[in-house]
């Protein structure tokens, strides 16, 4: 199911490709960094907790409403067992996006899908004495991501804007979802 979600979601971004090569206007970009948090759900975990991390986008403004583009960031999810405090999730993502945006001459609202793949690590820590893991397990899983999101950015000048955006992650691992993850994102973008 989320493969055939993956592929329909590139026709869309192929499709706003062919309404880009009708357009007048002249291809601008958006691109920067941003911080990210969000609280991190896996069903019948206790793992569950605030997670943290860093990001990047590029956005192709292909025609007056609408981008397509490409983002991809890390998150970690640090949290503790009775007798540790050191386990933790990684998770590495990237893939493709689009959307559509309003732009002001002052602000720009944006509605946007991205798809995308990554990688997510745990190191579980049940007990440990000093620097012996006793019963430690890692894990590394590839997963397939899916997150709508909205975005606000404020103009400073014309080049550069603060981003504030929240999106809901949700990952996939063969047939089985992984986890839930909203975020709220905070960065500088520059303008082209």
């Amino acid at each position: 199911m989320s493969r055939r979600l993956f592929f329909l979601f590139g026709l869309l971004i192929i499709s706003f490709g062919l309404l880009a090569q009708e357009s007048k206007k002249p291809i601008s970009f958006t691109g920067g960094m941003f911080l990210q948090s969000g609280y991190y759900w896996q069903q019948d975990t206790q793992v569950n907790g605030l997670s943290n991390g860093l990001g990047g986008v590029l956005k192709f403004h292909i025609t007056e409403h609408f981008y397509i583009g490409s983002s991809g960031g890390n998150i970690r999810r640090n949290y503790s067992t009775p007798e540790s405090e050191f386990p933790y999730i990684d998770i590495g993502y990237g893939g493709l996006l689009g959307g559509w945006y309003h732009k002001s001459e002052k602000y720009r609202i944006s509605l946007q899908g991205f798809a995308g793949m990554g990688k997510m690590t745990q190191l579980h820590i049940p007990s440990q004495i000093g620097n012996q893991l006793i019963g430690a397990s890692y894990q590394e899983n590839t997963i397939w991501i899916l997150a709508p999101a909205i975005g606000f950015e404020y103009f400073l000048s014309e080049k550069i804007s603060f981003l504030l955006q929240t999106e809901l992650i949700s990952a996939f691992h063969a047939k089985n979802h992984e986890f839930f993850l909203p975020l709220v994102r905070f960065g500088i973008l520059f303008n082209r």
